[in-house]
């Protein structure tokens, strides 16, 4: 699929051969291509069941929700106990500095 430049503002949608000086694409190839169609030879009683089991689905969807939340918690965590530890150690130095400005003056 080739996107084209929008031929004046606001024109959302991308046509092909809109393009001043036509498709560069060969159109003759496009009429060329047909949809397959699959057909079976299964009955409908010999098929594998095709049931969707949406609660167990929505059970794996949560579960897995919950399991990446909890990690992006756990980062955030690590990271605020890092920032915060690094804001107390500079605080600790620059009273260890100061005092010992004080004791030497």
């Amino acid at each position: 699929m080739k996107l084209y430049p929008p031929m004046y503002p606001g024109d959302s949608i991308l046509h092909p051969g809109s393009v001043p000086g036509g498709d560069v694409e060969d159109t003759g190839a496009k009429a060329a291509i047909q949809p397959l169609f699959v057909r079976s030879s299964i009955s409908e009683k010999s098929a594998p069941e095709s049931r969707i089991d949406l609660v167990a689905i929505e059970e794996r969807a949560r579960a897995a929700r919950s399991a990446w939340i909890g990690g992006q918690l756990k980062t955030l965590y690590a990271t605020l106990a890092r920032k915060f530890e690094r804001i107390a150690q500079d605080r600790l130095q620059r009273q260890l500095t100061a005092s010992n400005r004080v004791c030497h003056s």
